[in-house]
């Protein structure tokens, strides 16, 4: 019944698991965090379950078959231990390609907002007079000309709307998100808990992983070596 149990507990982890990882995107950050978020909050199924295979085979010692299952599954028990101790680097190489974009999306910002500001720099430029050039900005969404500047002499007005575009861009570019970013510290923190949550699971599954030959814990294997 221990050992029936057990492997309800198995399936339970597979199902709350395998819904939510599949397809595979290793290469997407915001996919290898969830899945190893998903997979360290879940680990008590697997882990209760070769729990009570141990228990079902040290109660049944004459059935076999209880402890075949107990042997097998110890060998996967081995397997999740290193899976578990792989989400460690996975975990690392998530926040690096999520830095990286960040990275990428920040230049690609900044580039587009310089050449948008070529581009209004050029037509304050060519302005020949106050209307012109409140006609030309509002063309290209530049900064706004009100009716009641049109009587200032053009030169001003336009030494005035390159000081407006200077000011947004540098407040656009003091508002942009970088890896330093205070917001992203959270972000910073789960991921060293997820990445030390993953290695007590490690350890935990080396703990119940039986090896037959020896009678001891893939864990109590290290120390007897």
């Amino acid at each position: 019944m221990l050992a029936d149990v057990a492997i309800g507990l198995f399936l339970i982890f597979i199902v709350l698991v395998g819904f939510d990882s599949f397809p595979l995107r290793i290469k997407d950050p915001n996919w290898v965090l969830t899945t190893a978020r998903n997979l360290c909050n879940t680990m008590l199924f697997p882990l209760v379950g070769m729990v009570l295979l141990h228990l079902a085979g040290a109660l049944a010692t004459p059935n076999e078959p209880v402890h075949a299952r107990r042997r097998y599954f110890s060998r996967l028990a081995i397997l999740a231990a290193l899976g578990y101790l792989m989400l460690v680097p996975l975990i690392g190489f998530a926040n690096w390609r999520g830095v990286r974009a960040l990275d990428a999306a920040n230049k690609a910002d900044i580039d587009r907002i310089k050449q948008n500001n070529q581009r209004l720099t050029s037509e304050i430029d060519a302005a020949t007079s106050p209307k012109d050039l409140q006609f030309r900005l509002r063309a290209l969404r530049g900064p706004a000309l009100p009716d009641s500047l049109l009587d200032q002499p053009l030169p001003l007005l336009q030494k005035q709307a390159k000081n407006i575009m200077r000011q947004a861009t540098n407040l656009a570019v003091m508002q942009a998100q970088t890896p330093y970013s205070a917001s992203l510290v959270p972000i910073y923190v789960q991921s060293a808990k997820l990445a030390l949550l993953a290695l007590l699971c490690a350890f935990s599954f080396a703990a119940v992983a039986w090896l037959s030959k020896g009678n001891l814990s893939l864990y109590q294997s290290f120390f007897n070596n």
